[in-house]
């Protein structure tokens, strides 16, 4: 799977958002957005009507009304520790080294 972090306003995602689905739609797996703020159900809704996206992950919580790199990176390690996603990252260089 691969996971792309939305970048939005909480209301719609921004066109980066759609650029890096489109980019990630040419690797192999299932795209999966996060969408991470306060009040961002729009947003949310907005990233699940992007064609080619499996599913998204909404984390609500007032701390990511001004996410911080820190706050985006815990819930990132999050669903990644939940493995409910992959990096691709790891596939290609664990096939490389083989």
């Amino acid at each position: 799977m691969i996971l792309v972090l939305a970048e939005h306003d909480n209301a719609s995602v921004k066109p980066a958002t759609h650029h890096a689905v489109a980019a990630a739609s040419k690797l192999p797996g299932e795209i999966h957005v996060l969408v991470a703020g306060h009040d961002a159900a729009g947003a949310a809704k907005h990233a699940a009507a992007i064609g080619g996206v499996a599913k998204v992950l909404h984390v609500d919580a007032a701390h990511l009304a001004q996410p911080t790199a820190e706050n985006l990176a815990a819930q990132i390690l999050a669903v990644v520790a939940r493995g409910a996603t992959r990096t691709w990252w790891r596939r290609r260089r664990a096939a490389a080294r083989t």
